[in-house]
């Protein structure tokens, strides 16, 4: 149970950082993505990740359908020296709704931090405090003019937090949406490829974006990608495609969607699992 909310967790941060820029000529056809955020400038946001998981460990197979939801507010701190942005990330509330169907009513569990009397289940005594201990806690990151996230400092999220919340939010350094460095025009592609570490293993998700549209001041990116294992002796590959829009009046992203599948096996306790990943990813940030 508790691998599994890691994982919830590291693959909701892949939209953390994705951001654009403004068009580049009144045609509407063509932008140059580039943040152009302020001081003080606020974001609310919220995250969706819509889960089917499916475990075999000894010839037993065990089913789990989840929700997570994550809804924090980023707050751009100042501009460094570089140019680059520090933002400040602030989590605000967590929501898991999760059910085992072979336990039955034991295997449903409810922990939301905003409706503490709501919580129930074996595994809310156990991640509930844990989930607590982040809402109001938050983490910096330092993003350049093109979405890039080139440092993050962790320290005031996890101190005086239990290892299982300093464990799920680690992975959010590992993450941001990079955009090209020259304008491009709809129907054009860019590539990228970057590391995902996680508790069991470091990935590499290779991306291809294509700037599929432009109307109102809003791009739209269509994304496809594979995951496989920088360990060569890990066993996981994955894919997953996704759709962003971005507002160009200011580079930020406003909502995105994700539909994510991996196949992995880990070791744990001695025996390998292997474990089916069906995620949905909604984000939605004002």
């Amino acid at each position: 149970m508790k691998k599994t909310l890691y994982i919830v967790a590291t693959t909701t941060t892949l939209l953390l950082a994705s951001c654009g820029g403004k068009t580049g000529s009144n045609s509407g056809q063509t932008a140059d993505f580039v943040l152009t955020l302020e001081k003080g400038q606020t974001f609310q946001t919220e995250m969706t990740v819509k889960q089917q998981i499916e475990t075999s460990m000894m010839g037993k197979t065990m089913n789990i359908d989840q929700t997570f939801l994550t809804a924090y507010e980023m707050k751009v701190e100042d501009t460094n020296a570089s140019g680059n942005y520090i933002i400040r990330t602030t989590y605000k509330r967590i929501r898991l709704d999760q059910n085992t169907s072979m336990l039955g009513e034991l295997g449903k569990t409810v922990i939301d931090t905003d409706k503490p009397e709501e919580n129930k289940g074996l595994a809310a005594s156990l991640t509930a405090p844990a989930f607590q201990q982040m809402i109001g806690k938050s983490f910096t990151s330092e993003m350049d003019r093109k979405g890039h996230t080139l440092s993050t400092d962790m320290s005031a999220l996890t101190e005086g937090s239990e290892g299982q919340a300093t464990q799920q939010d680690y992975s959010l350094s590992n993450y941001s949406i990079g955009f090209p460095e020259k304008p491009v025009k709809v129907g054009d592609s860019w590539e990228e490829e970057k590391e995902l570490k996680t508790e069991n293993a470091i990935m590499k998700i290779k991306t291809k974006h294509t700037l599929k549209s432009i109307s109102n001041n809003v791009a739209e990116i269509e994304s496809t990608g594979t995951i496989e294992p920088i360990n060569p002796n890990d066993k996981i590959k994955g894919k997953q495609t996704g759709t962003t829009k971005v507002n160009l009046k200011n580079g930020w992203s406003s909502e995105s969607k994700i539909n994510q599948e991996i196949e992995m096996e880990i070791a744990q306790m001695g025996e390998y699992i292997s474990m089916k990943i069906k995620s949905e990813i909604v984000m939605i940030s004002k």
